[in-house]
């Protein structure tokens, strides 16, 4: 029998990174400022207080109530005679309104812009 010869072959792999620039990025930042004006409606209340002399004759105290816009809180005496009876005193009115003003102020705000250049890598 005659002898034969079988080649054998082995492969190896290597298997790795490398580090490859493949350009530059840069970023630059500018801040500008500008002047707004700015305008806004603004609101208040005020309370107007009117105390209007009653000198009136009452068989009990009422409770404070309610005229339109206006608040009425009565204020009483209790004055003792042969017989007792209610003297409505006087009434205080409350009126309360809202008054709209408006609010201007130049006010300076900031913008930031941003700029991004790209260099190629540089061949070795």
């Amino acid at each position: 029998m005659p002898r034969i010869t079988i080649p054998v072959a082995r492969e190896h792999v290597a298997v790795g990174r490398k580090r490859v620039d493949k350009g530059v990025v840069r970023v630059r930042k500018s801040t500008q400022q500008r002047t707004q004006d700015i305008d806004i409606p603004l609101s208040r209340e005020e309370v107007e207080v009117e105390r209007v002399r009653m000198h009136r004759v009452c068989d009990a105290p009422t409770p404070a109530r309610r005229e339109g816009d206006v608040l009425v809180v009565p204020v009483f005496e209790e004055i003792v005679t042969v017989h007792r009876q209610w003297v409505l005193k006087e009434e205080i009115r409350v009126r309360t309104r809202t008054v709209k003003t408006r609010h201007r102020e130049r006010v300076v705000v900031r913008d930031e812009q941003a700029q991004v250049e790209r260099e190629p890598a540089r061949k070795r």
